[in-house]
């Protein structure tokens, strides 16, 4: 494809340079034939000094042999003799980004886009430029140009939305991917990058009403059937994401990440038995997988399995990353409760506080564990008032509890005085 190109741009050029050389070396080029049309012109090189244009034909054929060194050597040769025209600095600019050296070829482009912004090839190569080295900023202002120029060409439309993203530009490229959908509903692949701009923002609404258009479409879709499945588990639909995971299972989908999410879905949609059984089929070939050891732990817990469940919830915490880790403690200090295990559900507690001070209600469950097990109610009360400190202007259950329990401690210490 490349050769055949590189064939095109000759055959369209040369009439328009005028090239005044031997009809040999137009014979070769046109037979694609670049080693001998490169034997000719060094034959004549040898009688005189090659004219401009017939160094860019050399220039050009070097590029058809893949050798771009030697391209660039000829166009810069040319540039520092100031016969530095825009079709040179294009094609210095080509041959260096094929190279590799693409902010040498960002400077040619540059040159010739501020010298004529109405060639499109030249901004478009200029822009991916850009892109290809991450400079978003710069590739942004290009595309918004092209685009604002040829609205409805899918393709700037596409790179205008990565730059627009790349560059912070969220809510743009959300715009021009629905744009290209406006102009080709069945493009997937902004369909794609929608549902991941979507889901990156946790607007798991906004990937379901997309998906579910598409599902209806193409229901054999297994990559939108995950999808779905996915955006539905995100937004904590967890009833229509256990059926999607669980009709995976029955097509054949065993692998631990749709039993690990099938088994989340049964915890939350109270199936704990399930759950159990879908977590001891592939907790073994997690071992690093904390969400699943912690639901299994949650899971066990619901059924009154709490030194299992207990055994699980600590193994999620020796795996879990520091944010998730105060969330497993708290549940492992209500299984110590349930089995009356008061002084390891305390401990469990605290290490709650010391990771998420702002975590309040676990000051009442320490205040109510306290006063469950230990004869002395004034450790109780001390929470239930630090509790009561932190709640102020908050009016729930808990808060009355404790205030009721407070007043009837006071009553109970002050009679036994």
């Amino acid at each position: 494809m490349r050769r055949t190109c590189i064939l095109f741009l000759f055959v369209t050029l040369i009439p328009v340079l005028g090239i005044c050389q031997s009809s040999k070396v137009d014979k070769y080029i046109y037979q694609e034939n670049y080693q001998e049309a490169l034997n000719e012109l060094n034959r004549i090189e040898g009688n005189r000094e090659l004219k401009t244009q017939e160094l860019q034909t050399k220039a050009r054929i070097f590029r058809a042999l893949f050798q771009f060194e030697k391209a660039v050597d000829i166009y810069q040769g040319l540039l520092t003799n100031g016969e530095g025209t825009d079709q040179i600095r294009q094609e210095l600019g080509y041959s260096l980004a094929e190279l590799g050296k693409n902010k040498e070829a960002i400077e040619q482009y540059s040159t010739v886009w501020q010298n004529d912004s109405t060639n499109v090839r030249v901004g478009v190569q200029l822009g991916n430029l850009y892109l290809a080295i991450k400079d978003y900023k710069s590739a942004y202002p290009v595309f918004t140009y092209l685009n604002k120029n040829d609205s409805t060409n899918v393709y700037l439309k596409l790179n205008l939305a990565k730059a627009a993203f790349g560059k912070g530009s969220r809510k743009e490229a959300i715009v021009q991917y629905r744009e290209i959908l406006k102009i080709d509903p069945e493009h997937m692949g902004s369909v794609n990058h929608l549902v991941k701009l979507f889901n990156k923002n946790a607007e798991y609404e906004s990937s379901i009403e997309l998906l579910k258009k598409y599902t209806e479409k193409y229901p054999d879709d297994k990559h939108l059937s995950k999808a779905l499945a996915n955006a539905y588990f995100g937004c904590k639909r967890y009833e229509e994401a256990y059926k999607c995971f669980d009709r995976f299972k029955a097509e054949g989908d065993s692998t631990i990440q749709n039993l690990t999410h099938l088994g989340i879905c049964c915890y939350f949609t109270q199936k704990y038995e399930e759950g159990i059984d879908l977590f001891s089929r592939c907790y073994a070939q997690a071992l690093n997988d904390p969400f699943l050891f912690f639901y299994f732990g949650l899971c066990l817990k619901e059924t009154g399995q709490y030194e299992d469940a207990a055994g699980f919830l600590k193994s999620s915490i020796e795996i879990a990353t520091p944010g998730f880790i105060a969330d497993i403690y708290h549940h492992l200090a209500v299984v110590y409760g349930r089995q009356r295990k008061f002084t390891e559900a305390i401990a469990a507690y605290k290490k709650v506080l010391d990771m998420n001070p702002e975590k309040i209600t676990v000051l009442y469950e320490i205040a109510t564990t306290y006063e469950e097990f230990n004869q002395d109610k004034t450790v109780a009360l001390t929470y239930y008032n630090s509790f009561l400190n932190k709640s102020k202007g908050k009016e729930n259950k808990k808060v009355h509890y404790a205030l009721d329990r407070i007043r009837k401690i006071k009553e109970d210490l002050f009679f036994e005085e």
